[in-house]
């Protein structure tokens, strides 16, 4: 009957005002972590600390998820900031979540030919995979 029908409008209403309020708060979030790599970079242009650039990235990655986008922009800020190690252990992630991650086995591939002195032209165990 009528009420019925009024209740499945109410509840309509309701369900599309929480769709819109969870698409806000995830838009936030996604701005907030946009932010939070800029800093990180800025920070890392600027001589910060290892220890307080991993939590300035550990909190991006925490805000926008440990998706391989953000996984390979963090390690570009570590590899900015000199800290292959993290750089590369970020990237070993990419690659093994999601296969194949060309951009991060070449970034890999990079880290690897520096730790050598060899030319990029060089294989590398990265360099192999592709």
């Amino acid at each position: 009957g009528p009420e019925e029908e009024i209740l499945n409008c109410s509840l309509n209403i309701a369900l599309l005002g929480a769709d819109k309020t969870k698409a806000e708060q995830e838009a936030r979030r996604l701005r907030q972590s946009g932010e939070a790599f800029s800093a990180a970079e800025g920070a890392a242009r600027r001589g910060l600390e290892p220890e307080s650039l991993q939590v300035e990235l550990d909190r991006a990655l925490e805000l926008g998820g440990r998706t391989p986008a953000n996984l390979i922009r963090a390690a570009r800020i570590h590899d900015l900031a000199g800290a292959d190690d993290q750089a590369r252990a970020l990237l070993e992630e990419v690659i093994k979540s999601a296969p194949p991650a060309w951009e991060a086995l070449f970034l890999l591939h990079g880290l690897e030919s520096t730790d050598t002195d060899k030319p990029l032209e060089v294989a590398t165990p990265a360099l192999e995979t592709l």
